[in-house]
């Protein structure tokens, strides 16, 4: 039951408010919603080490972010994270009504940057979220830790 309703949050078509009302209706729970908003949005982590990695491929490289969250999940994470000032693009999911299991994410990335997808690397921890991206030619890292990271970077000829 709650992946549809995630996925309207995460592609604007409800907001997290409403998500989480409709969710906790459905599992019998009776909380306050805004009390659920601000737990599940203090729950944000930072990896270590992640940032300096980023920071690095700045450097030489065109970086961008690709997540899925609905608007004001967005609006905390970024707060948490400075995830418009680390990147120097990004797209979230409710920004263009599609996920990261979805090509049009990535094409809007790959669009901004005018890049093609055999020139690009694509790094997450869900499996699942590197089929779409893979199958537009995009090269794609399961992330399990920094240092495997980093390693299959540079396998790919990515100088970290």
């Amino acid at each position: 039951k709650i992946t549809p309703l995630m996925y309207n949050a995460e592609c604007n078509d409800i907001s997290e408010h409403e998500f989480l009302q409709k969710f906790t209706f459905e599992i019998g729970l009776h909380e306050d919603i805004d009390a659920l908003l601000k737990i599940r949005h203090s729950l944000t982590e930072e990896n270590p080490g992640v940032r300096m990695l980023i920071l690095t491929l700045k450097k030489k490289y065109h970086v961008a972010f690709a997540t899925n969250n609905a608007k004001t999940e967005f609006e905390a994470n970024n707060t948490v994270f400075r995830l418009t000032e680390l990147f120097e693009y990004g797209v979230a999911s409710w920004m263009v009504g599609a996920r990261k299991t979805e090509p049009a994410l990535f094409e809007k990335i790959l669009e901004h940057f005018r890049v093609l997808a055999r020139e690009t690397v694509f790094i997450d921890d869900s499996e699942k979220n590197l089929v779409a991206p893979a199958r537009l030619g995009i090269k794609t890292i399961h992330y399990t830790s920094l240092d495997e990271c980093k390693k299959q970077l540079k396998k790919l000829g990515v100088d970290v």
